[in-house]
């Protein structure tokens, strides 16, 4: 069989990968994820009038999760961020992962542009992370279902990374002001200082 089929037969498997799995009835997966990170780099990259790589912060906002690949359900943020054993358990498997990838099936590209987008090598590697954050509260925006259960952490998701592009920050008051709304509806406290970043 052609190895470009088995590729994407085995990456057609994200559409199986949950997330916000443990957290939620959400019928998110990842590629439904990456697939809105993409297309809201596209349109932030128009709007903004951004001096990017557009090919590559294409590539990128569409691999930058692939590492997931084989997960029931992905690994929460706050849990990453709130367990190192968690974080390095998600960082040791993303890498297996990646690694499984390109060499099972030659995608060097692929471990090149993973390795940029974790270390952030690059302004596109820091536009697609922003991005990546400003998607994930927009979805739970949108998504009663999924739990806010670390109002703090969720209020300031996107604050460290929009620092790398001011040039967004309308974008993401925009985003506080929905998140306001729906933290309103779910009976949570908004605090002043989440409009501060």
């Amino acid at each position: 069989m052609d190895i470009l089929l088995n590729y994407f037969l085995e990456l057609e498997k994200l559409k199986n990968t949950n997330r916000y799995g443990k957290y939620t009835t959400s019928t998110e997966h990842v590629s439904d994820h990456s697939f809105f990170v993409c297309l809201l780099s596209i349109k932030l990259m128009e709007k903004y009038k951004l001096n990017l790589d557009f090919k590559k912060v294409v590539k990128m906002s569409l691999i930058h999760d692939v590492c997931e690949l084989g997960l029931e359900y992905d690994y929460g943020a706050y849990e990453a961020y709130s367990d190192i054993h968690i974080a390095e358990t998600k960082k040791q498997y993303e890498e297996n992962k990646i690694a499984f990838l390109s060499q099972t099936f030659g995608d060097n590209e692929l471990a090149e542009l993973f390795e940029e987008y974790e270390t952030q090598a690059s302004d596109e590697a820091k536009f697609v992370k922003t991005v990546d954050k400003f998607e994930t509260t927009i979805n739970i925006i949108r998504d009663d279902k999924i739990q806010i259960a670390h109002g703090d952490f969720t209020a300031r998701y996107s604050d460290k990374y929009v620092q790398n592009f001011p040039t967004l920050k309308p974008f993401l008051r925009e985003i506080k002001l929905k998140l306001k709304e729906r933290y309103s509806k779910s009976g949570l406290i908004w605090k002043s200082e989440y409009d501060i970043f």
